[in-house]
């Protein structure tokens, strides 16, 4: 067990006993215990706490939740940071890891376990002709010493502390303590395989790295092996017959579920991190996700894009139960709520994949941007989803409106998939799911605005996040207002849009030149020039003072500071924003005077006095 998954187990431990103070304070003095550069010190005074835990008796309920998950997620963590790990040569390292384990709980089979998971001769060096040269015996006496020092360096502390309280404890305790250090062990031997036998031409070599299917087999059956070894091990321990029926129902789960349509890694991953904790009594939620899975995968004349949506989709669903279970849920009827929202979403992906699989609500993708898109990126999920309302719309109407909707959707498609592909744009996706879920696409009027929008968002620099939230802000206001009563509100709602579009093309342009400081006075008097332009006509309808106040908004919280930040840059090498204080005042005084303005009266659509027109926007 290493220092961090101690310190987890000990949380666990304090969330499963929260009523016992005594036990509390323990846990804080273990967790104090665990640091320090005397090992033997620290050892001895775990050793010492862990016994005043004992004592306690069986009031103390101990982690129950299960380790078989520590292999997996080790190897998941290790395959993405380094390209061995996606070698068929990892294949068979782990699985001889897990076929060396030993079956006792003596710390000395423990330590020469290290000895034992490797076929030294595997890892010899190659001679001219590529052929293996078998290691001399000194070389693998050499290799058994690594493993040995690194059994007793850097495992060996923990697992003799908790060694001593498993002789303290009822034998399942002990082997369920035992299964956790085992985990801990693999994860310590393949790191330890990876940094010390192999040479660094074979830690990466192109030659052996899976194909991204065969990838996704990997796992599948590294998880398959790990799971059936756990269980194999429950099987030895009296009255742990359920939890080893358990396993091996995850294990089956698992088994087949390339044949399901499950032949990425992201995707076979999703599933078992959910495998890993979903309790047994709700597991008829992954077997409902494969089987929708396989149906996605084997439909016939299914478009490629509704395809890959459905699967983000049920990946995304998969994703919030393994979120959910995260945590040690005890409020049972918050998660009978929770799963069966669950499985009414699971049926809401299988009607609309249906809908969307017709010829008449297909959005039109002749290049398959979409579909590469969203097979490479999960990002777009929401946006896709949205796409495909707009289209059931555009189906469903008649009339002029529908060639103008048609032409806004193609707009939307296009700049979406050059977002999407552009790897610069990634931080700017959380900013652009908010503006989805609050705003959403369907309140373009033209697919000039669908453009312009999409330029904007494409071409943000990371400091222009800040801006963008203020942009969706203002979208999200005029919206609403001109929701509440549209012929009222009509002329300031048309004159906000013309602003905020205006703003944005200035913006797009400002992001795409090299800032100089003539050109950020030139943005900032632009910006100013825009809604100066605008307010005439905005103190002459009603909904036009609230306009004036989210334009100015804008201009003070998102423009300005973008301008001096950008100047600072230039001129100091330091990007920097208003001093802090400075800046407070100045939004909060303005979000003050917006909140002090009195919602549009229900006087018929003359002027509102709202102030001199000849004063600027500050």
């Amino acid at each position: 067990m290493t220092h961090t998954e101690f310190l987890n187990w000990l949380d666990n431990l304090g969330q499963l006993n929260p009523v016992q103070q005594e036990l509390l304070i323990l846990i804080d003095e273990l967790k104090q215990a665990s640091y320090g550069e005397n090992k033997e010190a620290v050892i001895s005074h775990i050793d010492n706490k862990l016994r005043q835990m004992i004592a306690m008796g069986h009031r103390t309920v101990y982690p129950g939740r299960e380790t078989a998950g520590t292999l997996l997620e080790a190897f998941q963590r290790e395959r993405v940071q380094n390209a061995f790990f996606r070698s068929r040569t990892a294949v068979a390292s782990i699985q001889r890891v897990l076929e060396s384990l030993p079956s006792e709980t003596s710390l000395d089979r423990m330590q020469t376990f290290y000895t034992r998971v490797m076929d030294w001769c595997q890892f010899a060096a190659r001679d001219s002709e590529g052929e293996l040269v078998p290691l001399s015996e000194e070389e693998k006496e050499a290799v058994r010493a690594v493993f040995n020092r690194l059994a007793t360096e850097e495992v060996k502390q923990i697992l003799a502390a908790i060694h001593v309280v498993n002789n303290n404890l009822s034998l399942a305790t002990a082997n369920d303590r035992y299964i956790s250090a085992t985990s801990s062990s693999v994860k310590t031997a393949i790191a330890s395989m990876y940094n010390y036998i192999l040479e660094p031409n074979e830690r990466a070599d192109p030659a052996e790295t899976l194909p991204p299917e065969e990838e996704a087999k990997l796992s599948i059956r590294v998880g398959y092996s790990s799971l059936t070894f756990y269980a194999q091990k429950l099987r030895q321990i009296p009255g742990r017959n359920e939890d080893m029926k358990l396993l091996h129902r995850k294990a089956e789960l698992l088994r087949d579920l390339h044949e399901f349509g499950y032949k990425s890694s992201p995707d076979v991953d999703c599933f078992i991190e959910a495998l890993m904790v979903i309790p047994e009594k709700h597991l008829g939620f992954l077997e409902q996700a494969k089987e929708l899975r396989r149906a996605v995968s084997n439909s016939e004349g299914a478009n490629t894009v509704a395809r890959e949506l459905a699967r983000n989709e049920i990946n995304q669903l998969t994703n919030k139960c393994y979120q959910f279970f995260e945590g040690i849920q005890t409020d049972e009827k918050k998660t009978a709520q929770f799963m069966l929202l669950a499985h009414e979403e699971l049926n809401r992906i299988s009607s609309t994949f249906r809908t969307h699989c017709l010829p008449e609500y297909s959005i039109p993708d002749p290049d398959n941007k979409i579909a590469s898109v969203l097979m490479r990126d999960a990002d777009a999920t929401e946006f896709v989803r949205q796409l495909y309302l707009m289209q059931r719309k555009i189906t469903e109407s008649n009339g002029e409106e529908k060639q103008n909707q048609q032409e806004i959707l193609k707009a939307l498609v296009d700049g979406g998939a050059a977002y999407y592909s552009n790897l610069k744009t990634r931080y700017s996706r959380n900013a652009f799911l908010n503006y989805l879920q609050l705003v959403g696409l369907d309140s373009f009027k033209t697919a000039k605005e669908a453009q312009q929008f999409m330029s904007f968002l494409s071409s943000l620099p990371k400091d222009g996040l800040n801006l963008f939230s203020m942009v969706t802000d203002f979208r999200l206001k005029v919206n609403e207002m001109e929701a509440r009563d549209p012929s009222k509100y009509k002329m300031a709602a048309e004159t906000a849009r013309t602003v905020l579009f205006d703003l944005m093309a200035r913006s797009t342009e400002f992001f795409s030149q090299p800032r100089t400081r003539v050109l950020c006075e030139a943005y900032k008097l632009d910006c100013e020039g825009i809604i100066n332009n605008a307010r005439p006509i905005l103190e002459k309808h009603r909904g036009g003072k609230n306009v004036l106040a989210w334009c100015a908004m804008i201009l003070t919280a998102g423009i300005i500071p973008l301008v001096v930040a950008s100047y600072n840059k230039y001129a100091h090498g330091t990007f920097s924003f208003f001093p802090s204080t400075d800046s407070k005042k100045k939004v909060d005084s303005l979000q003050a005077a917006i909140n002090a303005i009195p919602e549009p009266s229900e006087e018929n659509n003359g002027t509102t006095a709202s102030g001199d027109s000849s004063t600027p926007v500050p």
